[in-house]
């Protein structure tokens, strides 16, 4: 058995009211591809509370790593501090913030691109009033969606389609 050569700190953000199931799966499939290439992997949750989040970043500085993923939803205050404590950290589904100067990398997912490839399909297929369902307004997958209709708007001169919020929870559902 071989001894992980690479620590890597996972820090996830998975608030109350979020998209969790698929994060949690995001962060599954991120774990077992690093452990796959021999590393071990430090896993800290935060849940968007504060005193929460100031535990996770303490106890994240305390521990040694050559790499550090940031993975889902933090308000834009603790991404932007955990942003500049540990520069050059790998954003995972997450844009990061557009007026930071900080080192980062992001992969994320082109929401706008797929609001439009969705649109151009459900026209396509006959469907003339699509309704488009997102999270909160605040939230950049929100924004990003909604750029996308208006995108797709001004390209194909369609009327703007119906958007509901809802707040990620099966409440918000019904």
């Amino acid at each position: 058995q071989q001894k992980a050569h690479t620590r890597v700190r996972l820090i996830c953000g998975t608030p109350e009211r979020g998209p969790v199931v698929f994060q949690m799966r995001l962060l599954s499939a991120v774990e077992r591809a690093l452990t796959a290439r021999n590393c071990e992997c430090v896993l800290y949750c935060g849940t968007g509370d504060y005193r929460t989040f100031l535990r996770l970043q303490a106890s994240a500085l305390q521990t040694e790593a050559q790499a550090t993923f940031i993975i889902g939803d933090f308000p834009e205050q603790q991404l932007s501090s955990l942003i500049a404590a540990f520069p050059g950290a790998i954003l995972i589904d997450n844009p990061g913030l557009p007026d930071s100067n900080a080192s980062f990398n992001s992969f994320a997912f082109n929401n706008a691109a797929a609001a439009e490839l969705a649109l151009s399909h459900l026209l396509e297929q006959g469907y003339e009033n699509p309704l488009i369902i997102t999270g909160p307004k605040t939230h950049f997958f929100s924004k990003e969606i909604e750029a996308g209709c208006r995108s797709f708007v001004e390209k194909h001169g369609r009327k703007m389609p119906e958007i509901i919020r809802t707040d990620y929870t099966p409440a918000s559902a019904e």
